[in-house]
């Protein structure tokens, strides 16, 4: 198995080299104008493609009126017509020499000639490594853009809409973007234009690969984050010491988007190296508190109204994402000093370092969420997923991830 893992992987990078038709000697060089890369992953084959170019249109923007540079690199794999095969390219602020006008200039860094597969765990890790060695900077970012479904796997709905990425009918595993990242240097932040990905087990699998994450607890409406505001604090971050500031005021940014009046929105920053003490408590709280998870796995629509949810009923009559206060509260009731000593511990817990909501959101047609119990941290309750043989399943998975082994079993 291991030498058909290493076959793979050199099949891959080969036919991402013979795929490709590198930039010729009179188009613009790239040019390392900042110390802070910013990589958009944009996993567009899908019903989110018609968006795409309205999202470059407002980095273009946001580039523009930027007051610091930024390294802005993406990756594009949509199928607008005309336009559906992968590039990579970056966005380069130049000046005119007549009028000192700004413009946007397009250096193209690769140019596929054929379909790519953009959630192959081996793609992603080739364009981003290619990224970071033509702009090996201090400060890394990267954005995934694409449908985004935290930690449920493509296998459990049919048909498949979304996860942590989609690329036609191929689908990114919370898992496989952990592998994928582990080969590549470890990135300062990820942010997440995708549904479902402020949660819990995203941030504890992610936990080394990157030290923060940016991202929605519910979903996001198609048009996406305003990059035109996001993009000018993303440049002001210059160093590592800057990194956690920016993106607060990332946030900060996020509530003042006029973009969001008709919706509504959920933002949150995590903090991945905090995930692994916090799901060792959560572990704790669970085992000290066996008639609580008898109670909900008894009759969980009696508690299911006691909890923030995020929407999506999906799997079974539950919803898929709550936050973790009101579960964390309710695993609490009634306990002992030992349990309050636990619930002192994940309180203290700072893995959310910054979050904004706002009162309600609507995903423009299937349910109006209020969202005043919003703490900004989601995550699934595994005692919800019912025993249907469908269900079931989603117990395997859920034990695939790091933060799931970690809950149900305390290892």
């Amino acid at each position: 198995m291991k030498y058909l893992n290493i076959l793979a992987a050199c099949i891959i990078t080969l036919m991402l080299a013979t795929a490709c038709d590198k930039k010729s000697n009179d188009e613009p060089s790239p040019w390392l104008v900042a110390d802070h890369t910013l990589l958009i992953y944009i996993a567009g084959d899908n019903s989110l493609s018609g968006y795409c170019k309205e999202n470059i249109k407002l980095l273009k923007e946001g580039l523009l009126n930027a007051p610091d540079d930024i390294n802005l690199v993406i990756y594009k794999d949509n199928r607008d017509s005309g336009d559906g095969l992968p590039v990579l390219f970056q966005l380069k602020r130049s000046y005119d020499n007549l009028t000192n006008a700004a413009r946007i200039d397009t250096v193209y860094l690769q140019k596929y000639k054929q379909e790519l597969n953009s959630c192959d765990p081996d793609v992603m890790t080739e364009i981003v490594n290619t990224t970071f060695k033509t702009f090996n900077t201090t400060v890394k970012g990267l954005e995934l853009w694409s449908h985004g479904m935290s930690w449920i796997p493509s296998s459990q709905y049919t048909p498949s809409t979304r996860f942590i990425g989609q690329d036609e009918n191929n689908f990114l595993e919370l898992w496989d973007l952990r592998k994928a990242l582990e080969q590549c240097p470890k990135l300062d932040y990820i942010s997440y234009d995708a549904c479902f990905t402020g949660m819990a087990e995203v941030a504890h699998e992610l936990d080394g690969v990157c030290d923060y994450i940016y991202g929605p607890i519910t979903e996001i409406m198609g048009f996406g984050f305003p990059y035109d505001t996001m993009l000018p604090i993303l440049a002001s971050c210059k160093n590592k010491t800057s990194v956690e500031s920016a993106l607060v005021e990332c946030v900060d940014d996020f509530s003042k988007s006029s973009s969001f009046d008709r919706f509504g929105y959920t933002i949150t920053l995590l903090k991945t190296e905090k995930a692994d003490d916090l799901a060792t408590a959560v572990a704790k709280l669970r085992k000290a508190s066996e008639n609580k998870l008898t109670e909900l796995s008894a009759n969980p629509k009696a508690y299911e109204a006691r909890m923030q949810h995020y929407g999506r009923a999906v799997v079974g009559t539950r919803y898929d994402f709550y936050d973790l206060a009101d579960y964390v509260d309710y695993m609490a009731e009634d306990g002992d000093a030992n349990i309050q000593a636990i619930l002192s511990e994940i309180n203290s817990n700072n893995i959310v370092v910054a979050y904004a909501n706002s009162p309600y959101f609507s995903d423009g047609g299937l349910e109006k969420i209020n969202l005043s119990g919003c703490k900004g941290l989601g995550v699934s309750i595994p005692e919800f997923f019912g025993l249907t043989s469908q269900q079931e399943k989603l117990i395997v998975c859920y034990e695939l991830t790091k933060w799931g082994h970690k809950v149900m079993y305390g290892i």
